[in-house]
């Protein structure tokens, strides 16, 4: 399996929602790309 990582930076309270739905957008991915053994993994600054 291949595992990608992806740091995401943002203001914390400014951009919040838009981090949001960056989450789901790479939670959509890994669906997409689990049969082809493709996980993305974010991080997000407020971890």
């Amino acid at each position: 399996m291949k595992k990608v990582k992806i740091f995401l930076a943002s203001s914390i309270e400014d951009l919040k929602d838009d981090r949001l739905f960056v989450g789901d957008f790479f939670r959509q991915l890994n669906e997409i790309y689990l049969d082809s053994g493709v996980h993305f993994s974010l991080i997000k600054c407020e971890d």
